[in-house]
Protein backbone atom coordinates (compact mmCIF):
# COMPACT_ATOMS: atom_id res chain seq x y z
CA UNK A 1 0.00 0.00 0.00
CA UNK A 2 1.48 3.55 -1.07
CA UNK A 3 0.85 6.32 0.77
CA UNK A 4 0.55 10.10 -0.42
CA UNK A 5 0.32 13.58 1.15
CA UNK A 6 -2.33 15.34 0.20
CA UNK A 7 -0.49 18.67 0.31
CA UNK A 8 2.84 19.83 2.06
CA UNK A 9 2.24 23.08 3.99
CA UNK A 10 5.77 24.73 4.96
CA UNK A 11 6.42 27.08 7.41
CA UNK A 12 8.71 29.83 9.50
CA UNK A 13 8.70 32.07 12.12
CA UNK A 14 7.38 34.49 10.06
CA UNK A 15 4.60 32.68 9.34
CA UNK A 16 0.95 33.21 9.90
CA UNK A 17 0.18 29.93 11.84
CA UNK A 18 -3.73 30.55 11.82
CA UNK A 19 -3.77 31.22 7.62
CA UNK A 20 -1.93 28.06 7.05
CA UNK A 21 -3.83 26.06 9.40
CA UNK A 22 -6.88 27.13 8.12
CA UNK A 23 -5.50 25.86 4.47
CA UNK A 24 -5.09 22.42 6.11
CA UNK A 25 -8.73 22.59 7.54
CA UNK A 26 -9.62 22.97 4.35
CA UNK A 27 -8.21 19.32 2.82
CA UNK A 28 -9.89 15.82 3.30
CA UNK A 29 -7.32 14.59 5.20
CA UNK A 30 -6.54 14.66 8.75
CA UNK A 31 -3.56 12.82 9.49
CA UNK A 32 -1.03 15.13 10.32
CA UNK A 33 2.49 14.77 10.01
CA UNK A 34 4.37 17.78 12.13
CA UNK A 35 8.19 18.15 11.35
CA UNK A 36 9.41 21.68 13.49
CA UNK A 37 11.38 22.48 16.07
CA UNK A 38 9.79 22.36 19.88
CA UNK A 39 9.01 25.98 19.90
CA UNK A 40 7.59 26.07 16.29
CA UNK A 41 5.90 22.84 17.68
CA UNK A 42 4.41 24.62 20.81
CA UNK A 43 2.96 27.70 18.70
CA UNK A 44 1.33 25.10 16.04
CA UNK A 45 -0.53 22.95 18.87
CA UNK A 46 -2.18 26.40 20.57
CA UNK A 47 -3.22 27.34 17.29
CA UNK A 48 -4.50 24.33 16.08
CA UNK A 49 -6.56 24.11 19.30
CA UNK A 50 -8.13 27.56 18.71
CA UNK A 51 -9.37 26.38 15.44
CA UNK A 52 -10.53 22.97 16.53
CA UNK A 53 -7.94 20.54 15.44
CA UNK A 54 -7.07 18.52 17.93
CA UNK A 55 -10.00 16.85 18.47
CA UNK A 56 -12.21 13.99 17.37
CA UNK A 57 -11.28 12.73 14.00
CA UNK A 58 -8.02 14.38 13.18
CA UNK A 59 -4.53 11.79 14.03
CA UNK A 60 -1.16 14.18 14.73
CA UNK A 61 1.71 11.95 14.21
CA UNK A 62 5.45 13.55 15.05
CA UNK A 63 8.83 13.15 16.07
CA UNK A 64 10.83 13.48 19.05
CA UNK A 65 10.96 17.35 19.03
CA UNK A 66 7.50 17.62 18.99
CA UNK A 67 6.85 15.93 22.15
CA UNK A 68 9.86 17.29 24.21
CA UNK A 69 9.77 19.99 27.01
CA UNK A 70 7.76 23.25 25.87
CA UNK A 71 6.26 21.41 22.74
CA UNK A 72 5.10 17.97 24.91
CA UNK A 73 3.02 21.19 27.41
CA UNK A 74 0.90 22.44 24.80
CA UNK A 75 0.82 19.12 22.59
CA UNK A 76 -3.10 17.65 21.86
CA UNK A 77 -4.46 14.81 24.01
CA UNK A 78 -4.38 12.03 21.53
CA UNK A 79 -0.64 12.95 20.25
CA UNK A 80 1.33 10.13 18.96
CA UNK A 81 5.33 10.38 18.29
CA UNK A 82 8.38 8.32 18.33
CA UNK A 83 11.46 8.30 20.96
CA UNK A 84 14.83 6.75 20.73
CA UNK A 85 14.87 4.50 23.22
CA UNK A 86 18.59 5.18 24.77
CA UNK A 87 18.33 8.60 22.71
CA UNK A 88 19.48 10.46 25.86
CA UNK A 89 22.00 7.91 27.23
CA UNK A 90 24.95 9.84 25.96
CA UNK A 91 27.37 7.63 28.16
CA UNK A 92 25.65 4.31 26.22
CA UNK A 93 26.52 5.84 23.22
CA UNK A 94 29.96 7.16 24.06
CA UNK A 95 31.06 4.06 24.97
CA UNK A 96 29.45 1.77 21.52
CA UNK A 97 31.18 4.58 19.35
CA UNK A 98 34.70 3.90 20.82
CA UNK A 99 33.88 -0.04 20.70
CA UNK A 100 32.44 0.46 17.15
CA UNK A 101 35.86 2.32 15.76
CA UNK A 102 37.70 0.30 18.26
CA UNK A 103 37.20 -2.83 16.41
CA UNK A 104 36.80 -1.49 12.91
CA UNK A 105 40.54 -0.19 13.73
CA UNK A 106 41.45 -3.43 15.00
CA UNK A 107 39.83 -5.01 11.58
CA UNK A 108 42.22 -2.60 9.82
CA UNK A 109 45.02 -3.11 11.08
CA UNK A 110 45.14 -6.70 11.08
CA UNK A 111 43.66 -7.01 6.94
CA UNK A 112 45.72 -4.20 5.23
CA UNK A 113 48.67 -2.34 5.01
CA UNK A 114 48.63 1.03 6.83
CA UNK A 115 49.57 4.01 5.43
CA UNK A 116 51.12 6.95 7.55
CA UNK A 117 48.12 9.63 8.08
CA UNK A 118 48.51 13.61 7.18
CA UNK A 119 49.89 15.40 10.32
CA UNK A 120 48.34 18.74 11.22
CA UNK A 121 45.81 20.46 9.17
CA UNK A 122 46.28 23.71 8.37
CA UNK A 123 48.09 23.80 4.96
CA UNK A 124 48.20 20.27 4.53
CA UNK A 125 46.34 19.39 1.12
CA UNK A 126 47.36 15.19 1.75
CA UNK A 127 44.99 12.77 1.63
CA UNK A 128 45.18 9.87 3.72
CA UNK A 129 44.94 7.18 1.48
CA UNK A 130 43.69 4.76 3.83
CA UNK A 131 40.95 6.89 4.71
CA UNK A 132 38.37 5.92 2.23
CA UNK A 133 39.11 2.48 3.19
CA UNK A 134 38.68 3.00 6.57
CA UNK A 135 35.23 4.24 6.21
CA UNK A 136 34.45 1.09 4.57
CA UNK A 137 35.68 -0.67 7.50
CA UNK A 138 33.50 1.45 9.41
CA UNK A 139 30.32 1.42 7.32
CA UNK A 140 30.66 -2.02 7.35
CA UNK A 141 30.92 -2.78 11.56
CA UNK A 142 28.84 -5.27 12.76
CA UNK A 143 28.60 -4.77 16.97
CA UNK A 144 25.51 -7.05 18.34
CA UNK A 145 25.96 -6.27 21.95
CA UNK A 146 25.89 -2.32 22.40
CA UNK A 147 24.49 -0.44 25.29
CA UNK A 148 22.17 0.92 23.25
CA UNK A 149 21.23 -1.78 21.03
CA UNK A 150 22.59 -3.58 17.68
CA UNK A 151 24.83 -1.70 15.71
CA UNK A 152 25.00 -1.53 12.04
CA UNK A 153 24.64 0.89 9.28
CA UNK A 154 23.36 1.17 5.84
CA UNK A 155 24.94 2.62 2.64
CA UNK A 156 24.14 6.04 3.87
CA UNK A 157 26.06 5.64 7.57
CA UNK A 158 22.95 5.78 9.16
CA UNK A 159 22.15 3.26 11.84
CA UNK A 160 19.88 0.28 11.12
CA UNK A 161 17.99 -1.27 13.55
CA UNK A 162 17.35 1.92 16.09
CA UNK A 163 14.65 1.12 18.11
CA UNK A 164 12.26 3.50 18.71
CA UNK A 165 9.09 3.84 21.55
CA UNK A 166 5.95 4.85 20.22
CA UNK A 167 4.70 7.20 22.47
CA UNK A 168 1.11 8.36 23.07
CA UNK A 169 -0.25 11.58 25.02
CA UNK A 170 -3.25 10.41 26.51
CA UNK A 171 -3.70 13.27 29.00
CA UNK A 172 -2.07 16.22 29.44
CA UNK A 173 1.29 15.44 31.26
CA UNK A 174 0.85 11.91 31.04
CA UNK A 175 2.71 9.99 28.33
CA UNK A 176 2.16 6.48 27.57
CA UNK A 177 4.59 3.94 25.16
CA UNK A 178 2.08 1.52 23.51
CA UNK A 179 4.12 -0.17 21.15
CA UNK A 180 7.75 -0.29 19.74
CA UNK A 181 9.67 -0.01 16.42
CA UNK A 182 12.30 -1.98 16.32
CA UNK A 183 14.02 -1.00 12.65
CA UNK A 184 12.04 -3.26 10.85
CA UNK A 185 8.55 -3.80 11.91
CA UNK A 186 6.12 -2.28 14.60
CA UNK A 187 4.89 -4.34 17.79
CA UNK A 188 2.45 -2.68 19.67
CA UNK A 189 1.29 -3.62 23.46
CA UNK A 190 -1.70 -5.26 23.67
CA UNK A 191 -2.52 -4.02 27.02
CA UNK A 192 -2.29 -0.48 26.29
CA UNK A 193 -4.56 0.79 24.42
CA UNK A 194 -4.10 4.37 21.77
CA UNK A 195 -6.45 7.04 23.17
CA UNK A 196 -7.12 9.55 19.92
CA UNK A 197 -8.09 12.97 19.64
CA UNK A 198 -11.11 13.84 21.51
CA UNK A 199 -10.63 10.71 23.65
CA UNK A 200 -11.60 8.23 21.00
CA UNK A 201 -10.83 4.45 21.34
CA UNK A 202 -11.32 4.08 17.65
CA UNK A 203 -9.10 4.69 14.75
CA UNK A 204 -10.15 7.95 13.18
CA UNK A 205 -10.59 6.96 8.97
CA UNK A 206 -7.73 9.82 8.90
CA UNK A 207 -10.04 11.97 6.03
CA UNK A 208 -13.10 13.78 6.24
CA UNK A 209 -15.42 13.82 2.69
CA UNK A 210 -15.56 17.15 0.96
CA UNK A 211 -18.62 18.80 1.09
CA UNK A 212 -17.88 21.13 -1.98
CA UNK A 213 -18.69 20.13 -5.78
CA UNK A 214 -15.99 20.64 -7.80
CA UNK A 215 -15.97 21.49 -11.56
Amino acid sequence: MVFQAEKVLLFSQDTNLTALLLEAKDLEARVIILSASEDEAAAVYKAARQLNMTGSGYVWLVGEREMSGKALSEAPDGLLGLQLINGKNESAHITDAVAVVAQSLQELFEKENITEPPRGCVGNTNIWRTGPLFKRVLMSSKYPDGLTGRIEFNDDGDRRFATYSILNQQKTGRVVQVGVFNGTQVVMNPQRKIIWPGGETEKPVGYQMSTRLKL
